[in-house]
């Protein structure tokens, strides 16, 4: 009900003021049908010395994989200071992303492209199209999708491996993760949000 009455209209409107989803919060897990694993697979770390024309070392170019799941490569100084970019690669085949924060965000961004683009069928998308049929896109195309940048953020946990003998499961930590997240939020004072609030002529 909150995704189809307040987190889809406002997305969907059309006005010139600023929307913004705070950065929906998952976690790479690795699955085989259907069943989530308790750990990565072996972790394996890989250096290569990146130099430049003259021979001298620029980069060490760092990979780390999780068996064939996940991989992310990051270059490093000789110092050990890292780049701010990465790169991460998911075998798509294998690993899913939990969300642990924002499930209804997530919800709404996927319900207006399952109603622009007719795609309710199967047995996970079919049983929920009664809940969003009545969302009015008639201004919308299939083209404002691609006008919405959604933040993300995605965690791995490369110490949860099989090689490493570790208390923690998977499971465990994306639990945690979430009560961390959810137990910690704050909501503003009443006397706050109506001294913020430009959109409710009560306020």
């Amino acid at each position: 009900n909150r995704v189809a009455s307040d987190l889809i209209p406002y997305i969907l409107d059309n006005s010139d003021r600023a929307r913004f989803f705070p950065p929906i919060l998952a976690v790479v897990v690795p699955f085989t049908n259907n069943e989530l694993h308790e750990s990565y697979d072996q972790r394996e770390v890989v250096e290569e010395e990146i130099k430049n024309d003259e021979g001298e070392l620029e980069w060490i170019r760092e990979t780390l994989s999780l068996g064939d799941v996940v991989r992310i490569v990051r270059h490093k100084s000789q110092s050990g200071q890292y780049d701010r970019a990465a790169e991460l690669h998911l075998n798509r085949q294998k690993a899913r992303l939990m969300v642990v924060d924002g499930q209804h965000r997530a919800m709404a961004i996927l319900a207006v492209q399952r109603n622009l683009l007719n795609q309710w069928e199967g047995k996970r998308a079919a049983p929920y199209q009664h809940f969003y049929s009545d969302i009015d896109l008639k201004d919308w195309s299939a083209a404002d999708l691609e006008r919405i940048e959604l933040p993300v953020c995605l965690c791995v946990f490369p110490d949860l491996h099989a090689g490493k003998s570790t208390s923690s499961t998977l499971r465990e930590v994306c639990r945690k993760v979430f009560l961390d997240v959810n137990k910690e939020a704050r909501q503003p004072s009443k006397s706050r949000a109506l001294l913020l609030n430009d959109y409710d002529l009560k306020a």
